[in-house]
């Protein structure tokens, strides 16, 4: 049975990648709007808004998972990070290995921030490998194994018995693939237009006395700047006169479309926790040619 568990899953960005060749059949994280999101975009998957603390993954219903993806919230290794010797094994770092523990799947794959500090990197890693499991840990741009994006996460593959990581890719690709005349229902104020007008492209910009003080104008010729939460900055058109749509930016993640729920805050946490679905599709190829 080619069945997997998607833990921690937010909007289901990784699902989407990994559904051409395994059958998710689970997905679980505690965010309501993330859930929806979830049901509405793999229609398939039972979603369970819980803590994945609360669960009990020793059950007969997880036996025959072969493979499990886990992607916790990087704020959890903020408070790690200095404390990180008392081993809090409620900690979501630490479920990632009582789901191994409990599962035993036969792969799967962990992702985060690439600027988890290098001490849990390899505790991690460690305590994976004590296991059974065969590791490599790497921190990756997602541009370089073809994605839009330019997007450095941490990732470590997990396998019983091979070492397995897709290889990078030739293609690099550019912003002016996903640029189109869809524009944001939410236009630049005249005083705003009048301030971003001769800003270069390219480039982060702080504007003063804006609702949105973070502004950044595309460079059609360059790859798509990592996508962090739209309602916190605001992305601009290389025309200078309009905001990139959710639209727009949901397709940096490797989809033509995917449905988001909540408010407009919450769509845009759930968008910036997401994992690019053409790097899950890498990622779950190279699996599947050897599950």
């Amino acid at each position: 049975m080619n069945y997997i568990l998607d833990a921690f899953s937010g909007a289901g960005f990784s699902a989407e990648g990994f559904k051409s060749f395994y059958n998710v059949v689970e997905a679980i994280d505690n965010n309501f709007d993330a859930c929806n999101s979830y049901k509405l975009n793999h229609k398939d998957t039972s979603v369970k808004n819980m803590d994945i603390r609360d669960i009990s993954f020793s059950q007969n219903d997880y036996q025959g998972i072969l493979g499990l993806i886990a992607t916790p919230p990087c704020q959890d290794f903020s408070d790690l990070s200095h404390n990180y010797y008392n081993e809090d094994r409620a900690n979501l770092v630490f479920q990632f290995i009582r789901l191994l523990e409990e599962i035993q799947p036969e792969f799967a794959l962990f992702e985060n921030v690439y600027s988890v500090p290098k001490i849990i990197k390899l505790r991690l890693e460690k305590e994976i490998q004590q296991l059974g499991y065969k590791t490599v840990s790497r921190v990756i741009n997602a541009w370089e194994y073809g994605c839009l994006q330019i997007r450095k996460r941490w990732i470590i593959t997990v396998h019983k018995k091979k070492h397995i990581f897709p290889k990078k890719s030739n293609i690099r690709r550019k912003s002016k693939e996903i640029l189109s005349n869809e524009i944001s229902e939410i236009k630049p104020r005249k005083q705003t237009l009048d301030q971003i007008k001769d800003l270069e492209t390219g480039k982060w910009v702080n504007l003063p006395n804006q609702k949105y003080k973070v502004y950044f104008v595309l460079d059609p010729e360059k790859p798509f700047p990592a996508v962090v939460n739209p309602t916190k900055l605001r992305y601009i058109h290389p025309n200078k006169k309009q905001y990139l749509s959710f639209n727009v930016l949901i397709k940096t993640f490797g989809v033509k479309s995917f449905n988001l729920t909540g408010n407009l805050s919450s769509k845009g946490q759930q968008l910036a926790n997401g994992f690019p679905s053409d790097l899950a599709y890498k990622f779950a190829k190279s699996f599947s040619e050897v599950c």
